[in-house]
């Protein structure tokens, strides 16, 4: 993900809980202080190899302040969700200081109503959604009265300097060089038997599917602007767990034949054809192990889903979604995915993995994307990652 990033992509993930009430901000911080002692990476910095010769490494801040990171914004005069929104867009559009480690604290004042906000901003390299959650709510409390011990981070020694950081990648390769040749032929052995399998010839069907269904572009599938905006609506769990109950699937179907009936009203009022035409979505889905379940980092893979747009009920396109999904969990295709990921990482050398991710996200290879005459290879990305169901304290 940070290879990602560039002049017009910024891969950050953002939290955004509103407080009953004003916020005491230096109480805050001081509260900030000590919890960042239980989360090492919150006190660690991307470090990048010259050339990037080698894949960045987690080294401590010796300058960390949680002050670089916790910090106050007032609207004023108080403003409405309008002027809320375009300050949260502005937050969401900057990038983080790569010199410190990667997250933010944003306490948003001027609310209208009198309270406040929480934004919370952290890099996807730091962790996938689960593990944004996880940090996410560990900001906060379940327990209003709970006081941790006063704690200042200890002072940590300067980085190593460039010669010595292509000297110490050079050490990590060499010794990781038995590992990777045992993990990538046990990759590609477990790969090419998991299609010559049924399962793997359904998963593989299923991904052909995937690429030749008929699809449509939007206006939204052009080059990226690296301008940003945030919009939110509120919505109660406990509808979608009814809907749920009453036509079978998950949560996550509910969340995609929502976003499949949104993009057809969309497509209509902008006079796209949507009849026989499908929605392609990447949903990010969670690949974790017991081993894996409370760890940091990026346990993820992209889920290929189709959602029938057209005219049809809501029902019947929630029914089309559990079916496609249901059959995408019993193949494994999401782990495949996962895998052969993976396995383009162990095998691409650092400096060719950074070429190759900048080259994805370029501007130029955005624009040339754009003016295919084909549909886009996906629309959207849609994510759904739950959070905590108990009251929080800041």
């Amino acid at each position: 993900f940070l290879y990602l990033d560039g002049a017009v992509t910024c891969n950050q993930g953002v939290a955004y809980q509103i407080a009953e009430g004003p916020i005491d901000f230096e109480r805050l911080v001081d509260e900030m202080q000590r919890k960042v002692r239980y989360v090492d990476r919150l006190r660690q910095s991307a470090v990048f190899a010259p050339f990037n010769l080698f894949h960045p490494t987690w080294e401590f801040d010796p300058e960390f302040d949680i002050r670089n990171h916790v910090k106050r914004i007032a609207i004023e005069p108080a403003g409405d969700d309008a002027q809320y929104n375009e300050t949260i867009s502005r937050i969401f559009r900057t990038p983080l200081d790569r010199r410190h480690p990667l997250w933010a604290m944003y306490v948003i004042d001027g609310r209208a109503d009198g309270r406040s906000a929480f934004l919370v901003v952290i890099h996807h390299c730091v962790s996938d959604g689960v593990g944004f959650a996880r940090i996410a709510t560990a900001f906060y409390d379940t327990d209003r009265n709970l006081e941790l011990e006063p704690w200042t981070p200890p002072r940590e020694g300067p980085w190593a300097s460039p010669a010595m950081r292509v000297l110490n990648g050079l050490v990590d390769t060499l010794r990781a060089v038995p590992r990777v040749i045992s993990l990538v032929s046990r990759g590609i052995a477990v790969l090419l038997g998991g299609f010559l399998r049924p399962k793997g010839r359904r998963a593989w069907r299923l991904l052909q599917r995937f690429r030749r269904a008929p699809g449509v572009r939007f206006a939204f599938n052009t080059p990226i602007s690296g301008d940003a905006s945030f919009s939110f609506a509120i919505f109660r769990l406990e509808d979608f767990g009814r809907i749920r109950a009453a036509h079978g699937g998950t949560i996550n179907d509910v969340v995609l034949a929502m976003a499949g009936t949104a993009l057809h009203r969309y497509a209509v009022k902008h006079g796209i054809e949507t009849e026989g035409k499908y929605l392609r979505l990447l949903v990010p889905s969670n690949v974790r192990s017991m081993d894996t379940k409370d760890k940091l980092g990026n346990f993820v893979s992209m889920a290929p889903v189709l959602v029938p747009l057209g005219e049809m009920s809501t029902r019947d396109r929630l029914a089309a979604i559990i079916e496609y999904t249901r059959e995408m969990k019993e193949c494994g295709l999401a782990r495949m995915v996962s895998l052969a990921i993976a396995l383009s990482q162990w095998m691409l050398s650092p400096p060719l993995s950074y070429l190759a991710h900048r080259r994805f996200s370029s501007l130029g290879q955005q624009q040339k994307d754009a003016t295919s005459k084909k549909a886009p290879s996906f629309n959207l990305v849609v994510t759904n990652v739950p959070g905590s169901p108990r009251s929080s304290y800041a």
